[in-house]
């Protein structure tokens, strides 16, 4: 980011996440961090609003900082012996109090824009269900 005529490192996710949101600031509000910090590992997605509209939703930046995998972290902790979405989600709902610690494990942070074509690869082009994978 540029300050004052000067680059400046984004901040790691625990200092962006203890702004408050505001509006301008704001692409979409999510049902949940959880969601939100899911989205982000994903790097887009789509969103079904409370109109049943949807809403397309892509990459458009990071802060910077490194990838921290919160399965990993969990795993290396002795929290979980086995790491899929499914059992680092139950183990969110089973330690509520824990969830802010485990999301600030990863400093990334990545940034959305609306897009019309759905996900898009690293190669700039939509993503083909059921055809694409992610490395």
């Amino acid at each position: 980011q540029v300050k004052n005529g000067y680059l400046k490192p984004y901040k790691d996710r625990r200092d962006i996440e203890k702004k408050p949101a505001t509006k301008k600031d704001s692409l979409l509000w999510l049902a949940s961090a959880e969601d939100k910090f899911f989205l982000q590992i994903q790097g887009s997605g789509t969103v079904q609003l409370p109109d049943e509209s949807i809403v397309h939703v892509g990459y458009a930046g990071n802060n910077g900082k490194p990838y921290v995998s919160i399965g990993k972290v969990l795993k290396e902790s002795g929290e979980l012996k086995k790491v899929s979405m499914e059992t680092i989600r139950q183990w969110l709902a089973d330690h509520p109090e824990k969830q802010e610690w485990l999301f600030n494990q990863n400093p990334r942070y990545i940034f959305f824009r609306e897009n019309d074509e759905g996900a898009i690869t690293a190669q700039g082009v939509p993503a083909t269900a059921g055809r694409t994978l992610a490395v």
